[in-house]
């Protein structure tokens, strides 16, 4: 079966499907390794923007990425060839190079080098974002892919969520850990970055999920088929075949071998039932004693085949993706509805009397404890490290119709504390529970862990005093610091009152972000060196607004965090 290349009309609604819900910047990246996958990704992308029309609200300009990983002898000489590629095209071409050993990078990788090759290509990316100005990477995941990530979760003992593999669209997050100095970190400017990947529904070689057997050189497949019929030059890595170096590879090996060798075609009668409980159907495709690939594929293979037929562009629509998407819907309309007004940096619901599946009460859970969390907005640590049994037992526990006595603050993960309210109206009036008074409306506040609970004793203070300094002396206009990843603070320095000023620059004050209230807000205080009990507020976030000391707004808090799905 032949198969025809992505013509242009196809690839505008394959990138519309990702469009980030701010709308699209002028200008993006592409994370460009001149592979057939981002090679046919770039010329795409740049053909579009040249022919569209103003009216499409499209990025103008697009500037490919290479990150040459110096984990091969002829990585080098790819680079430049993806320089040269790019130049063909006429779009800029920019080369972030990984320098092993020298920091933040760790030595030269041994064992986990897919792995640790991954996190310094991220950290690279992201920085080529900052500083490039790029609020948007492209990257050409297409849908080999996200099978093979789905099996690789899978045997990672992931939940349904996490099964659904890669998204089209998602932001790029604080990144997976709190050591600033770590490559995993990415901080607040990943808030506002963004990844797309317009292929996720496209195949690119082996895997043409219920059509036929197609080999790795066969170019009849949809993303090599477009590089031969437009002509596009492209890299091929053969490391990328060889099993032995890194799981996917493994995991791509075998799923070539399980592939049917005559096409598989099933009936609209075969297909799952679109009225059954998204938990159950998950785990009738995916359950598999012992779960051998081969027989994982089965499953997958079922999972992705055709429903309802083709969408507009002809791309077929995995089960997995469409009913995560019907579940995050679900939990959109679950907060919508029952998230009541409660302090910033916290969140209150109400729990209805109506029964919802544990897949839509995980669904929620996990986008209350993105949002209070102090670990890095879109972490694992953040959401629990989305451990199924640790996640069903918070939903057990929220929704439980349990005794007065049982109702007790407690905390099950993330960092998050749950403290069980009555809600008595809409606007947010709550009053605490007790164990002599049966609540009206069932409710849950959840907001961030005291650091007494989390350590024992201690406290969230920072001292800013350094960050402050070389504010004053470099006469930066703005500083702009993470919070306990929950608030940007922003100081100008410039509009601090000169005796604060000269004292900073001094030695004789320090300058601390300390918390105060229920729900530890940021405050902003100046602690003289020689009265070590003498502070003064410079400002304050309450929950009336924010409150400062003197007309000047040397001071901004801002919540970063967000509820989105994204």
């Amino acid at each position: 079966m032949s198969l025809t290349p992505i013509s242009l009309q196809e690839f505008r609604v394959l990138l519309s499907s990702c469009r980030p819900p701010n709308g699209w910047p002028s200008k993006i990246g592409v994370a460009f390794s001149g592979g057939p996958d981002s090679a046919c990704l770039l010329h795409l992308l740049k053909t579009l923007f040249m022919t569209c029309s103003s009216s499409e609200q499209l990025p103008s300009q697009v500037v490919a990425i290479t990150v040459d990983h110096r984990l091969q002898p002829a990585s080098a000489q790819a680079s430049l060839q993806c320089r040269e590629m790019a130049q063909s095209l006429g779009v800029p071409h920019r080369l972030e190079v990984v320098k092993w050993g020298c920091h933040p990078f760790p030595p030269l990788p041994t064992n986990a080098v897919e792995s640790t090759g991954r996190d310094a290509r991220y950290y690279l990316l992201h920085n080529a974002m900052v500083s490039g100005d790029l609020s948007l990477m492209a990257m050409g995941h297409h849908l080999d892919d996200q099978v093979e990530t789905m099996i690789m979760r899978d045997d990672q003992g992931s939940q349904i969520l996490g099964l659904a593999g890669m998204r089209k669209c998602r932001r790029w997050g604080m990144g997976a850990t709190l050591d600033s100095k770590s490559l995993k970190w990415y901080g607040a400017s990943g808030m506002s970055k963004w990844i797309v990947r317009p292929f996720l529904s496209v195949s690119k070689v082996w895997l043409l999920l219920s059509l036929q057997r197609l080999c790795v050189k066969n170019l009849q497949a949809r993303i090599l088929a477009t590089c031969d019929a437009l002509k596009i030059d492209y890299i091929i890595d053969e490391t990328n075949f060889q099993p032995s170096l890194t799981p996917r590879n493994m995991i791509r090996s075998q799923l070539a071998e399980a592939l049917p060798s005559q096409p598989v075609k099933h009936s609209q009668t075969q297909l799952p039932e679109l009225g059954r409980p998204p938990a159950v159907e998950f785990n009738d495709i995916l359950e598999c004693e012992g779960r051998p690939t081969s027989a994982l594929y089965s499953r997958v293979s079922q999972a992705g085949d055709f429903r309802d037929g083709c969408d507009a562009a002809g791309i077929s629509k995995p089960l997995l993706s469409h009913h995560t998407n019907l579940i995050a819907s679900s939990a959109d309309e679950f907060l919508s509805t029952n998230v009541v007004p409660s302090p910033e940096s916290s969140l209150c619901i109400i729990i209805p009397n109506e029964e919802i599946s544990d897949a839509h009460k995980q669904a929620v859970l996990l986008r209350v404890l993105r949002y209070i969390s102090p670990f890095p907005w879109g972490s694992p640590h953040a959401e629990a490290r989305r451990k199924t049994r640790s996640l069903k037992d918070l939903a057990d526990r929220i929704w439980s119709p349990s005794s007065l006595v049982a109702r007790q603050p407690f905390t099950q993960g993330a960092m998050v504390m749950w403290t069980p309210v009555d809600v008595l109206n809409v606007s947010g009036r709550v009053r605490f529970t007790n164990k002599t008074r049966e609540p009206l409306n069932n409710g849950w506040l959840a907001s961030r862990l005291p650091p007494s609970r989390q350590y024992g004793s201690g406290s969230l203070d920072e001292d800013i005093t350094g960050n402050v300094r070389k504010a004053l002396v470099a006469n930066i206009a703005v500083l702009e610091l993470l919070w306990d990843c929950r608030y940007i603070i922003k100081i100008r320095p410039s509009l601090l009152s000169h005796p604060v000023r000269v004292s900073l620059l001094e030695g004789g004050s320090t300058m601390v972000v300390s918390t105060q209230g229920r729900y530890l807000q940021p405050e902003v205080v100046v602690r003289q060196e020689r009265a070590k009990a003498e502070e003064t507020v410079l400002a304050r976030y309450s929950n009336s607004g924010q409150e400062t000391n003197g007309s000047r707004q040397a001071v901004e808090f801002k919540w970063i965090r967000t509820l989105d799905v994204l």
